[in-house]
């Protein structure tokens, strides 16, 4: 599982789609040739006694106002199932964000190349000024942000010999207005899903509260170590047990 937005699904449901995506593919490199778990045997809906580091400082300053408190209710719902929640500091949202944005934008230019030179105008403007500027991207730049990735990759592993999983918000605003000529926040912002991208662990992010005017989710995410999708799933099952954020809806009339 790499990392899964705050759709307004259970963990139920996800444990059964991943149950039946999951698996070895000898076509993908990346594919890693191990047994698939049983996802829906983890979700026991008990926490008792797992340690969660949580990484505030990638949200406390910055943040929709509606963040914060949204979040450390949601931390308190953990602590009441029996949780073990303690601070943890990580790297900044930035070095993470530029890190990966170097990488997946010299990548993504060398897969579209081709197109965006024959063809730019089938690309939406967002990505296509997202993935423009990877050819500016020199070989030197590229091989460093590598190696950043193996730092910051590791910065994650050692913390995560301490807790079972980490905790922060799943996005720093709410969702934006459908509308493809609005800013690109991604250049002004960095990305708070980023970091478990680059340290490639799985993430889940579900709603754990609405914005006062907007009236839009906001949401915490759970990330655990490699192939710890089980321990994901089950926080966040646990979590919506005592919950009920996952089956409300905004009003978009």
């Amino acid at each position: 599982m790499d990392h899964c937005g705050p759709l307004t699904r259970s963990a139920e449901d996800i444990a059964l789609f991943l149950q039946v995506i999951a698996g070895f593919d000898a076509e993908d490199a990346g594919s890693e040739d191990v047994p698939v778990p049983d996802y829906r045997a983890a979700l026991t809906g008990r926490i008792e006694g797992l340690r969660l580091g949580l990484v505030e400082h990638w949200y406390a300053h910055g943040a929709h106002p509606d963040l914060p408190p949204a979040m450390a209710a949601a931390v308190e719902a953990l602590r009441g199932l029996g949780a073990v929640i303690e601070p943890v500091q990580l790297s900044s949202l930035r070095d993470y964000t530029d890190c990966k944005t170097t990488i997946s934008i010299a990548e993504l230019y060398s897969i579209h190349e081709k197109d965006l030179k024959t063809r730019p105008q089938d690309f939406g403007r967002i990505l296509r000024n997202r993935v423009l500027p990877g050819a500016l991207i020199r070989a030197e730049d590229y091989v460093q942000a590598l190696r950043w990735r193996a730092i910051l990759a590791r910065e994650q592993a050692q913390t995560l010999k301490r807790f079972d999983a980490l905790l922060t918000a799943g996005a720093l605003n709410v969702a934006d207005r459908a509308d493809p000529d609005q800013p690109d926040r991604l250049v002004s912002s960095p990305s708070i899903t980023m970091p478990f991208s680059v340290g490639g662990l799985p993430a889940l992010a579900i709603p754990c509260g609405f914005s006062r005017a907007e009236g839009l989710p906001l949401s915490l995410q759970i990330a655990a170590a490699p192939m710890a999708e089980p321990t994901v799933l089950r926080i966040a099952h646990a979590y919506q047990l005592v919950t009920d954020w996952h089956r409300r809806h905004p009003d978009l009339h």
